[in-house]
């Protein structure tokens, strides 16, 4: 059997507006009744934090980003050049342990009292400006699939029916 930590749980799938119902009583639960909702996710996926098996977050595909009008799928952080890519990166650095739900601290579960904003380290301009041109050079890789007589048979049905 495997070990839960509550406050690891807690502090890592905590959000007020998604199944709060799940953290009613988390205390008193055993550890299948928290694992179940583990069920599902495939073997190597990890549930980000902030989100939860009930929510799992979408993992950005970074080939192609270069040519991208946003960041992510909220639409808000545009991406019109590398100081863009830069910028995001820096803006996700850490900010998580900067959450606060209505009093609930999360990283204070696991490490006391909420570190002070200012005292985090940052990447410098020079790894950014790296990650953000390393990130823009991804290519994707070739389709391993050959072009053959039923590709062709395909292609030709699928400008046939106009798609």
């Amino acid at each position: 059997m495997i070990a839960i930590n509550r406050k690891l749980v807690r502090a890592l799938w905590f959000t007020p507006w998604l199944e709060p119902a799940f953290f009613a009583g988390l205390e008193q639960k055993d550890h299948e009744e928290i694992a179940r909702p583990l069920s599902d996710r495939p073997g190597g996926v990890l549930t980000r934090h902030r989100s939860g098996p009930w929510a799992p977050p979408q993992v950005p595909d970074l080939i192609g980003v270069a040519t991208r009008k946003y960041l992510d799928h909220s639409g808000l952080q545009q991406n019109r050049t590398s100081v863009d890519v830069m910028r995001y990166a820096a803006l996700n650095q850490g900010g998580d342990a900067l959450s606060n739900f209505g009093g609930f601290v999360p990283i204070s579960e696991l490490m006391g009292p909420k570190p002070d904003p200012n005292a985090g380290e940052r990447y410098s301009d020079e790894q950014l400006f790296a990650l953000a041109q390393y990130v823009e050079s991804l290519k994707p890789p070739l389709n391993p699939n050959p072009f053959n007589s039923t590709a062709a048979a395909g292609k030709t049905v699928f400008e046939r029916e106009g798609c």
